[in-house]
């Protein structure tokens, strides 16, 4: 008899699809208790919308009712199309996962990679329950992954899987983790109105300012996960990860803002500037209690106060 992974993340190199997909039903059954901490849909009442907003224009359906017609546009194409619109209650979700060297490194049970992995499925069930379109983004260096908006089961078991590989593979090597990469995915899908959760250690502290170009036109809320630990040295990863850049040995700082706690001041000062919601959670706190702060911070007005 094999014994079992001593927690969600613990696979075998060679693990078997069948030991992988077990893995992912776990983990689906995890985001649907947690995510209980929102009530259903909360965070979606809580952001302000347009009453109805175009998505898309289509051909007329045999059946349908002839006062959905949009008799100019039938005119211009010279069959009959209808207007599509999307009520605010049902928005676009996106899920935008840092996946680089440095989220791989910790000292506590779940390393910033799981917890954000698991605080991501926690939110994809929410959206999903919520009958919203879900996607999202892998990112580091460049855009490692990104899946557009869907409705149903199936993108959100899409988006389990690829949490839970992003977590327990090894991360690819890169020089820094770059923001601007997923918010030009993010800007590609031009016509749509997201809200978009970000999920870092935000170790560079930098923001850059194509972030303001998602700020304008979406609803904006930046999760900074982080490792704690005492003073502004860290210890490297037991696993071996290093963070970005060259491989070094003992401890590595982040750059001159120093420990998380100087990450999250810097942050939240970006976030009143900006206009922009922001929570900061250290991985030793439980997923439902860290699930009920951002709920919090969800319940408050961009930039509004802590």
């Amino acid at each position: 008899m094999t014994t079992a992974p001593r927690n969600l993340w613990e696979l075998e190199p060679h693990s078997g699809e069948g030991e992988f997909l077990a893995r992912v039903r776990e983990l689906d059954l995890l985001s649907r208790r947690r995510a209980m901490a929102f009530r259903r849909g909360e965070y979606v009442a809580r952001v302000r919308g347009r009453g109805l907003e175009f998505r898309e224009a289509r051909k007329y359906v045999d059946g349908e009712d002839v006062r959905q017609i949009d008799w100019n546009m039938t005119a211009r194409m010279r069959e009959p199309y209808v207007r599509e619109y999307q009520d605010e209650r049902e928005r676009e979700v996106i899920l935008a996962l840092d996946v680089s060297p440095s989220m791989h490194a910790g000292l506590q049970e779940r390393r910033p990679i799981e917890f954000a992995a698991e605080l991501a499925a926690s939110l994809a069930w929410s959206a999903t329950a919520s009958r919203d379109r879900l996607g999202w983004v892998l990112y580091d260096e460049a855009v490692r992954s990104f899946a557009a908006p869907e409705r149903g089961r199936r993108p959100f078991y899409r988006a389990l899987a690829a949490f839970f590989r992003a977590a327990t593979e090894a991360p690819g090597r890169c020089r820094e983790t770059d923001l601007r990469q997923a918010v030009f995915a993010l800007q590609a899908r031009r016509g749509k109105r997201f809200m978009i959760f970000i999920l870092s250690d935000f170790l560079d502290r930098e923001l850059p300012r194509d972030f303001d170009y998602l700020l304008w036109r979406h609803d904006v809320v930046l999760v900074h996960v982080h490792d704690p630990f005492p003073g502004e040295a860290r210890p490297l990863s037991l696993q071996g990860r290093s963070p970005e850049g060259p491989r070094r040995a003992g401890i590595f700082r982040p750059g001159p803002v120093g420990g998380p706690e100087s990450v999250a001041r810097a942050l939240g000062a970006e976030s009143l500037r900006r206009g922009f919601r922001f929570a900061s959670l250290s991985t030793r706190l439980p997923m439902e209690s860290a699930l009920a702060l951002l709920g919090e911070t969800l319940a408050r007005r961009p930039g509004g106060p802590a």
